[in-house]
């Protein structure tokens, strides 16, 4: 056979009579998945949430949940202006704890921050050898209660943390 046999068999009415009732079934069946994909992925908030995500981040070229960051940073640091040193100890968890969420939200993975900061590039945090030590007074903070901390030591440390977020580009 040739190729325009071929091709005039394809396009033969006698041909396309016997293939209708499997584009019916097809084309049914097609409509079926259609809806069935469409029912599925409005009832979860996954797809709503990774488009509203990727929008708003290419609306106003800032990271989704920024303004969040944002708040969480504004209200460590106002626990420093009460300058109560138990305020401030709260303030070093807290920014060690909004690091360690920063850095998950990277990708980055392990069971705690410790594990996740074996894998940071220093390309990406200049300051990792700073990072690792005040999350070692923060651990230290969080085992011991009456762990001794002035002042001036708990406001340095949240500097170091401001400098760390500047560096992941938070602000």
């Amino acid at each position: 056979m040739k190729i325009p046999d071929i091709i005039s068999y394809i396009l033969s009415p006698e041909l396309q009579e016997k293939l209708l009732p499997m584009r019916v079934i097809f084309i049914a069946l097609s409509l079926i998945f259609i809806i069935g994909i469409i029912l599925l992925t409005s009832k979860t908030t996954y797809l709503r949430i990774k488009y509203r995500q990727g929008l708003t981040e290419f609306s106003k070229f800032k990271p989704f949940g920024l303004r969040k960051l944002i708040k969480r940073w504004k209200r460590i640091k106002k626990r420093l202006d009460k300058n109560n040193v138990n305020n401030a100890k709260l303030a070093i968890l807290e920014a060690d704890k909004l690091v360690d969420d920063i850095l998950k939200r990277l990708g980055y993975t392990g069971e705690n921050l410790d594990d996740r900061l074996e894998k940071i590039d220093t390309n990406l945090v200049p300051s990792l050898e700073i990072l690792q030590e005040i999350h070692i007074t923060s651990k230290k903070i969080s085992e011991h209660y009456d762990y001794y901390l002035t002042m001036k030591d708990s406001k340095s440390i949240i500097e170091k943390y401001e400098k760390v977020l500047q560096e992941l580009q938070v602000f």
